[in-house]
Formats: structure tokens, sequence, C-alpha cells
């Protein structure tokens, strides 16, 4: 699985690249939207969860920032996204990609690597912003954050998986 993935990545690549371009085309703002839409979404997390409801993780400590919860909220959103992105476009990978299906030497594995990597990107981007927010509003990052490839790598095979199984089934 891997080594065919490796042999065939600069074909991953485009194809990735192709559908993180194919999402935003004819948008006003392009790709700037992959940017712009976590950073909106963060920004109302934290109003709302903080200023609106002030909600608090149970258990908090009195000293804590009020944005953690919807910081904590953006966690959960990030791996939900990721999974969801792969899993409801995967029924209609093959059927969607007819083309290149037709060719007798496609690899078809890598449309599911392509779909995974494209929701990769978007997680990876919400990430990025998630840990600028939290130096912004705390003025540190966790050492515990360079654990983060290693807790994402699980969440992306379940969602390469998935994606697998679901094209098969569609």
């Amino acid at each position: 699985m891997f080594a065919n993935a490796w042999r065939e990545r600069r074909l991953i690549a485009q194809l990735i690249r192709r559908e993180v371009l194919g999402r935003y085309r004819g948008s006003i703002m392009g790709v700037a939207w992959s940017l712009l839409y976590p950073l909106l979404m963060l920004t109302v997390y934290t109003f709302v969860f903080s200023m609106v409801f002030e909600a608090k993780w149970p258990g908090a400590l009195a000293g804590q920032s009020k944005s953690r919860f919807a910081m904590l909220l953006f966690i959960g959103v990030i791996a939900h996204g990721l999974i969801a992105e792969a899993i409801t476009k995967a029924p209609t990978l093959i059927t969607g990609n007819a083309s290149y299906v037709k060719k007798v030497i496609f690899p078809l594995e890598t449309l599911g690597w392509s779909m995974v990597g494209s929701a990769v990107f978007h997680a990876l981007i919400s990430i990025g912003i998630l840990l600028a927010a939290k130096w912004l509003l705390e003025g540190w990052i966790p050492p515990t954050a360079c654990w983060l490839p290693v807790i994402l790598l699980p969440l992306v095979l379940i969602a390469l998986g998935a994606t697998w199984l679901l094209a098969s089934l569609g």
C-alpha cells in the first residue's frame, strides 16, 4: 500500500493539488478561503462560547483563558472535518473520475490518497490557525503539540481505509 503510494507520489500530489484548487474554483477569493474559513470559524466559536455562553471545560481552573473551550471545540471540528470530508466524497470517487478509471494503467488507489490528502491539507491549515490562536491568546504553545503528527496518523489511515471501502461500494 505504501510502496505503491510512494511510486505514484507525483501523481498523488497532482491529484491533491487539483482537488484543492477545484474546490475553490469560481469563488471570489479562491484558495484564500482555505485559510479564511477556519479563521472565521475559530473567531465565531471563541466569541460565542466565551462571551455569549461563557462555557467552561469541566474541571477548568479559575485562571484559565475564556477561549480555551472554543479551542478545544475547534480541535474536535478539525478531526471531524478530516473524516467527514473523506467519507462524504468517497462514494462518488470512482464514478466522478470515470475518465481516469477507464484508463488501463491508472492506479485506482491513488484516488483515495488524493481525497484524503485534500482533507489533510485543510486540516493542517486549521491546525496552523489553532496553534497561532493559542499563541496569540494564551502566549504559549504547549510542548505536547509536537505529538500532533503521531495523533493524526491513525486518523488519516482510518479516513483512507473508509474512503477506499466507500469508494469500492459506491
